[in-house]
């Protein structure tokens, strides 16, 4: 796995001077059988669950927020800030 890149670079390197490469009809399938259905899950989408998950778009954001999120509901938290705020009203 530490040489991958190393190793396609060498693989495709005939390209650039004008070189064919050797590649199975079986991989060419194989390969446009694997975009085919990328682009079918991509094109139709399928509806979140309302349970909490790691995503891509998760990243970056505070630890804090991702416990809340995992662990409470919206409603949840909005309560939670409600409270919060009513309590620092009465306080000041």
């Amino acid at each position: 796995m530490s040489k991958l890149i190393e190793d396609i670079y060498e693989t495709i390197a005939p390209l650039s001077d004008g070189k064919p490469i050797e590649v199975l009809e079986e991989d060419i399938e194989s390969f446009g059988e694997a975009i085919k259905n990328v682009m079918r899950d991509w094109t139709a989408p399928t509806k979140r669950d309302s349970t909490f998950s790691i995503r891509m778009s998760n990243v970056g954001k505070p630890l804090r927020k991702l416990w809340f999120d995992s662990n409470y509901s919206y409603d949840e938290i909005k309560l939670i800030l409600v409270r919060r705020l009513n309590f620092y009203m009465v306080t000041c």
